[in-house]
């Protein structure tokens, strides 16, 4: 018993992660309730806001595994839900039919985590101000699909991957060690 308590409190993160994205697929799959998109929101709602605290940030490798397959379970999800709510699969010829213009986000984005994975040989990547901004934005996006609006969300993700890309680069090019949390590239100029 002392061994799985000591195995629960050292991998809580982990086991949450899991939970919620599994209960979100679930929710959004089985389409139970009449308001499952609204305990799908809520779900990725909480995920973020225990996301971006600066103490459930992932330290080890199994940490950031979960961390980054909860939001591809949440995109994927939300991908396959709305292809079979506008009956996709009856005309799979029709390329443009529906377009999700974030997998180009998710190209860039993929390029920063094989850059950090390269130098540091982890798949913890370095979070900053505008990679936390960047997932907030993520979420409405994913939101605003789930919820069947349209907020026009893409230029926005596009241009903040952008520089939020460029600035995590930079920061794997000019430290020597990996750093779990850094404000911003600029953060010298406030200094003493």
């Amino acid at each position: 018993m002392k061994k799985f308590r000591f195995h629960l409190h050292t991998y809580w993160k982990v086991y949450l992660r899991l939970f919620a994205a599994f209960f979100f697929s679930l929710i959004l799959f089985s389409k139970l309730w009449h308001v499952y998109d609204l305990l799908a929101f809520s779900i990725m709602l909480f995920m973020l806001v225990f996301d971006l605290l600066k103490r459930n940030y992932p330290k080890t490798s199994f940490e950031a595994l979960t961390y980054y397959l909860f939001w591809i379970i949440v995109f994927f999800s939300i991908i396959l839900s709305t292809l079979l709510r506008y009956d996709y699969f009856k005309h799979p010829n029709d390329i443009s039919f529906f377009h999700f213009p974030i997998k180009e986000v998710f190209i860039i984005k993929m390029i920063v985590f094989v850059v950090s994975f390269y130098r540091y040989k982890s798949i913890v990547v370095t979070k900053t101000f505008l990679s936390k901004l960047w997932l907030v934005i993520i979420f409405l996006h994913f939101t605003s699909i789930l919820l069947n609006t349209t907020y026009g969300f893409e230029f926005l993700i596009f241009n903040l991957a952008i520089v939020s890309a460029i600035e995590t680069l930079v920061i794997i090019f000019t430290e020597k060690r990996l750093l779990i949390y850094k404000s911003s590239i600029l953060s010298f100029l406030w200094k003493h």
